[in-house]
């Protein structure tokens, strides 16, 4: 949740309507995901991919919905650094976002 908060200030979001900041975030989280699950793929063996899936499909099969604890516990477990794995992609995000609001508002006042 602090990081949703950061991400929100240190992005400006808090001034645009809520909206438009949901949607934002929504792309964020998404796009921050799929840079961990990048990570995670190249740091597990295919041994750990396969129990992974596991978890996975037996969550769907039980509910259709995933089960973030066992899921993160298991990462946790498999991935020393994977806390640390995380943050580092939200930190970059975070830069990449910074860079290109900053080259947006830049435009902007050269229009």
């Amino acid at each position: 949740m602090s990081n949703t908060i950061n991400l929100e200030e240190e992005l400006g979001l808090n001034t645009v309507s809520p909206e438009l900041k949901a949607e934002l975030l929504l792309n964020a989280e998404r796009s921050i995901y799929k840079r961990v699950l990048i990570n995670v793929l190249q740091s597990l063996s295919d041994e750990e991919k396969e129990a992974l899936v596991k978890i996975l499909d037996s969550q769907e099969e039980a509910n259709n919905s995933f089960s973030n604890d066992e899921v993160m516990e298991y990462l946790r477990v498999h991935i020393s650094d994977f806390d640390e794995m995380v943050t580092n992609e939200i930190n970059l995000f975070k830069e990449e976002g910074m860079k290109f609001y900053k080259k947006m508002t830049n435009n902007e006042a050269n229009v």
